[in-house]
């Protein structure tokens, strides 16, 4: 992978979804990688040194969003890592727990595109 690219892991158990997200982040100059569950995500972030962001959804096999979550948090190396929750859990609550977690941005998908996220993920990381 070019290292002068932002690199943004994705967990998204959805297929076609993970392939519209994967689309827009590689069209937007990103580096991906892309993968089906917290538990591969977490080996991929173990894996890859150089991983920018984490875009993750809740509602996934294996482990969800929210172990997800907490599993990074628990790693100190990692609590820099910026994490965009995108889901399409739409609840207040939802949106306060991945907070509390740690999230550092909570989305509904059906209210942005992948293209916007694609333009969230260079904002934050502007920061």
């Amino acid at each position: 992978m070019t290292k002068n690219k932002i690199t943004v892991l994705l967990a998204e158990d959805t297929a076609d979804i993970r392939e519209l997200y994967t689309t827009a982040f590689t069209d937007g100059g990103f580096n991906v990688i892309a993968v089906e569950n917290g538990k591969l995500a977490l080996a991929e972030l173990e894996k890859h040194k150089d991983i920018d962001i984490v875009v993750t959804d809740i509602e996934m096999p294996v482990m969800d969003g929210f172990k997800l979550l907490e599993e990074i948090r628990k790693v100190k190396k990692y609590n820099k890592i910026p994490i965009i929750v995108a889901s399409n859990l739409d609840a207040f609550n939802t949106e306060k727990k991945v907070k509390d977690l740690g999230a550092n941005k909570y989305i509904v998908k059906c209210n942005v595109t992948p293209m916007d996220v694609a333009e969230m993920i260079k904002e934050l990381l502007k920061k």
